[in-house]
């Protein structure tokens, strides 16, 4: 039996490394917010079957997306999450400091989920997208011991 296991485990062995045997230093979807970070995933059940994306959502529609704490010091800071129209065609380039000021990000935000604790490390929301283009995340987590507010910022 325990032959039988060593072949089958030689044999089908790549097939057995979870994402694709990526490390979280090389995954695209690991977001940096100043020196914690989260793993963004954006899934389409109802086109796409249990597919992720990070980068680009392939299709106009229903969205859900998921950020996972990578780091549990998240856990204990207030966490929002906005998606925000590319009111200023930053694509790729985008930053925080390009957004312009509170009213500019409030007038581009799509969708706002307001700042929470998530304990067990998971913020998950659904976003129909209607219309195709660039579209910015900013996520912003506050520490509530010092007031200190960080943010991570991507297309």
């Amino acid at each position: 039996m325990r032959v039988l296991f060593a072949v089958l485990l030689l044999t089908f062995g790549g097939v057995l490394h979870p994402h694709g045997g990526v490390s979280m230093e090389d995954d695209n979807c690991v977001m940096r917010i100043g020196t914690m970070r989260a793993h963004f995933t954006v899934y389409q059940p109802e086109l796409r079957a249990t597919q992720e994306f990070c980068e680009e959502i392939p299709e106009l529609g229903k969205a859900i997306i998921v950020v996972d704490f990578i780091d549990k010091a998240l856990r204990t800071h207030d966490v929002e999450f906005r998606v925000l129209r590319d009111a200023h065609d930053l694509g790729r380039r985008a930053r925080y400091e390009d957004l312009g000021d509170a009213d500019a990000i409030d007038a581009a935000t799509l969708v706002r989920v307001d700042a929470q604790r998530y304990p067990k490390g998971t913020l998950t929301f659904e976003q129909r997208f209607e219309t195709s283009g660039w579209f910015i995340g900013m996520l912003s987590a506050t520490d509530p011991a010092t007031g200190q507010t960080m943010h991570s910022v991507f297309p």
